[in-house]
C-alpha cells in the first residue's frame, strides 16, 4: 500500500503558536461544508478533501500550509496529496477533535 510522504503533525498548541507569526501558516480545513459551519479555525479555508485536486491552484504556494478535518485522518490524506505537489504543509494532530483555541461557526 502507497503511503506518500511523511508529514508532521503539529499539536493544537503548536497551531495556536504558529497563527501568531508573521507569516502565519495557511489553514486549510479539508472537512465537509457543513463540518465547517458548526465550527471552524478562524481564518481557515474550506476545500473538502474530495475537491482538492481539482482545486489545488486555490492553494498559495508561497506559504506554509497546515492542514485540518475532524479526526485528522482526511487532513492527513490531504496534506500528503499537497506535499506530493510541492507544497510545505503540516497537519493537525487529531483535528478539530483535539482544537483548543477558539472556534468561529458559520
Amino acid at each position: 500500500m502507497f503511503s506518500g510522504p511523511k508529514i508532521d503533525d503539529v499539536t493544537s498548541a503548536q497551531l495556536v503558536e504558529m497563527l501568531g507569526q508573521n507569516p502565519a501558516p495557511l489553514v486549510l480545513d479539508v472537512r465537509t461544508p457543513a463540518e465547517f459551519r458548526q465550527g471552524h479555525i478562524h481564518g481557515a479555508v474550506l476545500i473538502p478533501v474530495t475537491e482538492l485536486a481539482t482545486r489545488m491552484a486555490e492553494v498559495p504556494v508561497d506559504r506554509e500550509i497546515v492542514t485540518v478535518c475532524h479526526s485528522g485522518n482526511r487532513s492527513t490524506m490531504a496534506a500528503k496529496q499537497l506535499s506530493k505537489a510541492g507544497y510545505r504543509v503540516k497537519n493537525l494532530q487529531h483535528g478539530m477533535m483535539r482544537w483548543t483555541g477558539p472556534v468561529e461557526q458559520g
